[in-house]
């Protein structure tokens, strides 16, 4: 049988897990996982390329995410070259959506005023005393 020393095994847990530690903080898994389950087809190299070229993975992805839940395709090229000229590219995607998506109040006012024209008739000429007067 072979003699161990008694601290051998330890040492190489401990080393094996700082290694994992390691190899964890270089590959956001959570932020694959967040795009997976928003629907953004990101692949864990892409998030790998992204560390190696110096470019933060969150402030690309989760911009990307909001487009993409907005309806607007955007790719993850076009956000890295954004971000490594020095531009906000959260902002940009903001900017993006708003310009892009209308306002659920303009889009309701725009539907009322489409049904009060349709039915030629306004909120405000309704007038109860004539009603009652109808036989």
């Amino acid at each position: 049988m072979i003699d161990v020393a008694p601290w051998i095994i330890p040492a190489v847990f401990v080393v094996a897990i700082i290694f994992a530690g390691m190899i964890a903080s270089f590959i956001p898994v959570r932020l694959f996982i967040e795009a997976r389950f928003s629907g953004v087809r990101l692949g864990l190299t892409s998030l790998i390329g992204m560390r190696l070229r110096k470019v933060s993975p969150p402030n690309v992805v989760r911009p990307l995410i909001a487009a993409t839940k907005a309806g607007i395709a955007l790719s993850t090229n076009e956000l890295e070259a954004h971000y490594l000229a020095g531009g906000s590219v959260d902002r940009v995607v903001r900017a993006l959506i708003s310009v892009t998506a209308p306002s659920p109040r303009a889009s309701f006012r725009k539907q009322l005023r489409r049904e009060q024209k349709a039915e030629n008739t306004s909120w405000a000429s309704f007038d109860p005393a004539a009603l009652a007067q109808v036989p």
